[in-house]
């Protein structure tokens, strides 16, 4: 990290510095008991944190070149999270936002993962140029769908949630896997299992489906 470069005058010759002087690493500001640090209370109930933060505008020359960024050192009182740098684009930005965009950012990167891994948003078989824009798209709306039936029909949906294994027992809310496996028995179910359910006999095989495909075979 550097600081920022000095301002130029007018009687300054040559090129302008691109940065100021080099600072310490961040492990060894967090090791600093000279440093001014600033108590921050994020997240509430529960997830409550009481942090030791401290921000500054700094250049980290090796990743984005001259581009200033807003760093927030975090350290927590608690002990339940490691020492922690954020960064921020906006120079402005206090540490509250900075640590509030970081976590809101986690639940936009779970939303993308299940979108791809269960909706099928990763490999979409698009055919027009149109189509690689709708399809993703596609898969949010639907995601959202899945939600806002759950949460509507919560007291039905639940019930056809398959139960937890013995190995998670502490699990307490419910995923966007519940959700979706809830949704599929909620509209299969009856279509395949119903039926089936009211005949005396299964056969594996149906003889007359059987003469039919062979006489067209």
């Amino acid at each position: 990290m550097y600081e920022l470069p000095p301002k130029r005058l007018a009687s300054d010759q040559g090129r302008p510095p691109k940065n100021g002087r080099r600072m310490p690493s961040p492990a060894a500001l967090f090791k600093d008991r000279t440093l001014k640090w600033d108590k921050l209370k994020t997240g509430s109930g529960p997830k409550e944190r009481v942090r030791r933060v401290r921000a500054f505008t700094a250049i980290w020359y090796h990743a984005v070149g001259n581009k200033p960024l807003r760093f927030v050192l975090s350290h927590d009182l608690t002990g339940n999270y490691s020492d922690t740098v954020f960064l921020d684009t906006d120079l402005s930005a206090t540490p509250h936002e900075v640590i509030r965009r970081y976590a809101a950012r986690s639940n936009i990167e779970v939303t993308i993962r299940e979108s791809k891994e269960l909706l099928g948003a990763a490999d979409p078989q698009c055919r027009s140029e149109h189509a690689v824009a709708r399809a993703p798209m596609f898969a949010y709306w639907t995601y959202c769908f899945v939600v806002l039936w759950f949460v509507r029909n919560f007291k039905a949906a639940r019930s056809i949630v398959a139960d937890t294994g013995p190995w998670y027992r502490h699990k307490r809310n419910y995923s966007f896997s519940d959700m979706l496996a809830a949704a599929r028995r909620s509209h299969f179910r009856i279509t395949f299992l119903e039926e089936r359910r009211q005949e005396r006999s299964l056969l594996k095989i149906d003889a007359a489906r059987s003469a039919c495909y062979g006489r067209h075979a």
